[in-house]
């Protein structure tokens, strides 16, 4: 064994961190930052 993950196992942490980010900061909450950094202002 190298150490190194498959690919599937990377993508599963990702998953995995993106929902600890996502519980963290609230879905409404990241979904305003996300919208301010790129420039999105409504309707």
């Amino acid at each position: 064994m190298t150490g190194q993950s498959t690919a599937q196992e990377a993508l599963d942490d990702t998953a995995e961190d993106w929902e600890e980010v996502t519980d963290d900061l609230d879905i409404d909450s990241q979904l305003e930052i996300y919208q301010q950094a790129i420039g999105y202002s409504g309707m």
